[in-house]
C-alpha cells in the first residue's frame, strides 16, 4: 500500500492496518523528514521512493513480522 491511498482512511482503519495512529505516524514523517535533510545537506541521488512510503513499508513489515520483538 502506499502512502496516498492510506490517506483516504479513517483513523481506525489505519492503526489496525499500519499499528500506529495517524498523528504519530505524521510525527514520525516530519522527524525523518528532518534528519534526511540534516544527513542528505551536501547533495547526492534522491531517493526512489518518497519517506512517507519507507516508514509505511516499515510499519507494516514490523507489524506482521513478530519474530523480532524481544
Amino acid at each position: 500500500m502506499k502512502y496516498e491511498t492510506s490517506k483516504n482512511l479513517n483513523n481506525t482503519r489505519f492503526k489496525r492496518l499500519i499499528g500506529v495512529a495517524k498523528p504519530v505516524f505524521d510525527e514520525m514523517v516530519k522527524v525523518l523528514k528532518a534528519e534526511y535533510h540534516v544527513k542528505h545537506a551536501r547533495g547526492g541521488r534522491k531517493p526512489k521512493l518518497a519517506i512517507e512510503d519507507l516508514l509505511l513499508a516499515t510499519l507494516q513489515y514490523l507489524k506482521e513480522y513478530r519474530a523480532y520483538e524481544q
